[in-house]
């Protein structure tokens, strides 16, 4: 519910000259400003500049990176409230995945873990390689653009 009066959050906007999204949890910035771009979307300015801070301090040629390819990712797990279909016999989102229509997991990786949901996304993407920080934003890199990942805490 909280996200719902991010306006901003809903589609993918330009910010000097790059293609952004974000849903709060996971950051992409494309290469290419060639994507077509709702018009009527309005970005703060507060919000192009703090995207814009995490982007340079992230990425800065002064920071060592310890570029590491995905982790193996276990099987669809599909969630039980759907059946792994997002949506429930009334068409409603499932309240359990969030329509995403697998079950919630923390995959361990370097010294952190991510939720499997943006590992699977991030799959999807050519070339992916990421820089595990423990509880900071991930810097990760692929064919065609960067982006920032936050981990998912562990709670043993």
């Amino acid at each position: 519910e909280a996200w719902l009066g991010r306006e901003w959050m809903h589609e993918p906007f330009l910010n000097n000259g790059k293609v952004q999204a974000t849903n709060g949890h996971i950051l992409v910035q494309l290469d290419s400003s060639d994507m077509e771009i709702v018009d009527a979307l309005v970005v703060p300015q507060k919000h192009l500049d703090k995207i814009a801070s995490w982007l340079t301090d992230n990425f800065a040629d002064s920071r060592k990176h310890d570029w590491r390819p995905l982790p193996d990712l276990p099987d669809f797990n599909p969630c039980g409230g759907c059946a792994g279909s997002g949506k429930l016999e009334y068409g409603d989102v499932c309240g359990n995945c969030d329509g995403y229509g697998e079950r919630f997991l923390r995959i361990p990786f370097g010294n952190t873990g991510f939720c499997i949901r943006y590992l699977r996304l991030l799959s999807s993407f050519d070339g992916v390689q990421m820089d595990p920080d423990g509880e900071n934003p991930c810097a990760f890199k692929f064919n065609g653009g960067i982006g920032l990942l936050m981990p998912m805490r562990d709670n043993k």
